[in-house]
């Protein structure tokens, strides 16, 4: 089952908080499509939790699948994703980061993007566990409309 409207979702990033993200949204019948990694051994048991989702070349490519990219990677290659891809007007681009605000972002909203953060407040030691305890976890969001709504309805899975 599939929710009807939303988007096709992607990971850049295949780390803990990526894979427990996408695993949990697909076992909530969203579309998650696409997956990079810059180790393909991460994007690859990834794609395995998730029934159509492919492994992908590189973050461009998972780009010009999905119509929202959440980008997991490591802070600090956050804002070098962002500027590197050539994103699609329209398209929503979220980050995960604690530490940065949607500003780092900025290069994708200039592209035409809708841009946030969906955070998770708390650390997680192992995918299973981050899929087992996301659901009554708080999130942190920053977004405008109507990403932010599409994120906050999300925090019921």
């Amino acid at each position: 089952m599939t929710k009807q409207n939303t988007p096709t979702i992607g990971f850049i990033g295949a780390g803990t908080t990526g894979t427990a993200l996408a695993v949990r949204l697909a076992q909530h019948g969203y579309l998650v499509t696409a997956v990079s990694s810059r180790s393909l051994t991460s994007a690859e048991k990834l794609a395995a939790r998730i029934s159509g989702c492919k492994v992908c070349n590189g973050a461009q490519e998972v780009a010009d699948i999905a119509k929202l990219v959440f980008i997991t990677t490591p802070d600090d290659t956050i804002s070098k994703v962002a500027a590197e891809v050539k994103w699609h007007k329209g398209q929503n681009i979220v980050h995960c980061s604690g530490a940065h605000s949607i500003d780092i972002l900025e290069s994708a909203k200039q592209r035409g993007a809708n841009t946030g953060c969906f955070h998770p407040l708390q650390t997680f030691a192992s995918v299973d566990q981050a899929i087992d305890n996301i659901p009554g976890s708080t999130f942190a969001i920053e977004a405008e409309q109507p990403l932010s709504s599409m994120l906050r309805r999300w925090l019921l899975l």
